[in-house]
């Protein structure tokens, strides 16, 4: 299982280069950032409403970031159309294998250009997450044709144990948001269908994973 840092993890400012000061040392698997677009300039910011006023930085330089500290980039694009352009950025940065992308990456002629990485299907583009609907869940993720559509992403709190045992049946996997409790964090880490946890108590979560915090 993976471990996500969320953007802003253990109290720091989103998105930000003091966000990667902070993880680089951290034992964590992947960092999390959301991007954005202006024209032609991908940015990092959770907040659209915060372009141009305050700096945002550069997408590309979160791939940078994640090459050179050894983790993998969980992408969180906030609108359509932007996974050609993330494998780019991964190709320039030898990240090709080492980037998901979750979010708004649901469109389906836009997972078309997803010839590297990883996408893992938000839950704003399935039913309700219930036991029954996972054979309709299953169908979702086999009409992109494409093994890099390779599960689903969702929030921890709209789902069930019922509805978590049954996509582990269907060999559907799933990635949880975003989970600060250790004592939560750890139910879900038992189970062997859930690929990753996203959290913004990174170090918490490592702590009780029986982690080292630090690498």
């Amino acid at each position: 299982m993976y471990l996500t840092a969320h953007s802003g993890a253990n109290k720091t400012c989103p998105n930000s280069r003091q966000f990667f000061s902070h993880i680089r040392n951290r034992n964590v698997d992947v960092i999390e950032v959301d991007i954005r677009k202006k024209g032609d300039f991908y940015y990092l910011s959770h907040n659209k409403n915060l372009f141009p006023k305050l700096f945002c930085l550069p997408a590309i330089e979160a791939f940078r970031f994640a090459a050179a500290n050894g983790f993998r980039l969980n992408c969180d694009v906030k609108e359509e159309g932007y996974i050609a352009d993330m494998v780019a950025m991964a190709k320039e940065t030898g990240m090709t294998e080492r980037f998901l992308i979750t979010g708004s990456a649901g469109n389906h002629d836009d997972v078309k250009n997803l010839t590297e990485g990883s996408v893992y299907l938000n839950g704003t583009y399935l039913p309700e997450l219930l036991p029954e609907n996972v054979g309709k869940i299953q169908e979702i993720l086999a009409s992109y044709a494409t093994e890099r559509m390779v599960g689903i992403n969702i929030d921890y709190r709209k789902t069930s144990d019922e509805f978590l045992a049954a996509c582990g049946e269907a060999g559907i996997h799933v990635s949880l948001w975003t989970i600060n409790e250790p004592t939560v964090l750890l139910k879900y880490a038992a189970l062997p269908y859930v690929d990753n946890i996203t959290t913004k108590a990174a170090d918490d979560a490592l702590t009780a994973l029986g982690r080292k915090v630090l690498k």
